[in-house]
């Protein structure tokens, strides 16, 4: 379970309370639940939509590139997220306050789906959980590369361009577009012209003058002050240390 809004407690109680729910683990917030998570076999996670920093849309996309992906069930005080909800995958959409019968028939419901799953097939392939494909110009052909091998991105104007692990292609479309339209596979937006991929940040530095930057294959990009709890969220460091000034 991952949220810390007022009816968590009740929540967790009534997942306690079912029988077919075997060990339970409650992280406040997405970051936790990341350090918590990594390595380790989950089927189901019940996740708050809107939360402050990573929220539960950026979190579903980091598990949705799991080995093992997990069962998502979002929960959220209104109806307004369903469609990105179901857009990213979630097995169930509950809105609070959260009936016991409701929840009893969503754990059931992923209970279903295990069986289901366990039917297949020996030698059937799951499909990756982003397979998106984007058309690139390069050399006067139109080449298709896996939205899964984008690293980060960096707006120009009306083009956007893609940094994979092996080349930069240049796009026409708007950030503000790719950020809402790839928010769910792991791909978050740090600054208005900036999106990088959570699991190829490879460091976090304050400049001296107060700016947060990452680092990602050689390249320090900005954060903008929005984006910085999140980011610090992510270190697992909610005090950043100031930088150091040479002498």
């Amino acid at each position: 379970m991952v949220g810390a809004s007022p009816g968590t407690a009740e929540l967790v109680r009534l997942l306690r309370a079912n029988s077919n729910v075997g060990s339970l683990v409650v992280a406040p917030n997405a970051a936790t639940a990341l350090r918590v998570l990594h390595g380790a076999q989950v089927d189901l996670a019940f996740i708050e939509l809107r939360m402050p920093g990573i929220d539960g849309a950026d979190l579903a996309g980091v598990l949705n590139r799991f080995r093992a992906v997990p069962a998502i069930v979002f929960t959220a005080y209104g109806p307004e997220g369903a469609a990105e909800a179901f857009d990213l995958g979630a097995v169930d959409y509950l809105t609070r306050p959260i009936p016991s019968a409701r929840l009893d028939l969503s754990v059931g419901r992923v209970l279903a789906n295990r069986r289901t799953t366990d039917t297949v097939p020996a030698g059937t392939v799951a499909a990756p959980a982003d397979d998106e494909m984007i058309g690139v110009c390069l050399a006067g052909t139109t080449r298709l590369i896996p939205r899964a091998s984008v690293r980060w991105a960096v707006a120009r104007r009306d083009y956007v361009r893609l940094h994979t692990s092996d080349g930069s292609y240049l796009i026409r479309a708007r950030m503000s577009v790719l950020a809402r339209d790839w928010s769910g596979s792991g791909l978050i937006r740090i600054h208005r012209s900036y999106l990088v991929r959570l699991d190829s940040v490879e460091d976090i530095q304050t400049t001296r003058s107060g700016h947060l930057t990452v680092l990602i294959d050689g390249h320090r990009l900005p954060v903008s002050r929005r984006a910085v709890p999140m980011i610090w969220q992510i270190a697992g460091d909610p005090a950043p240390v100031e930088p150091e000034v040479p002498r």
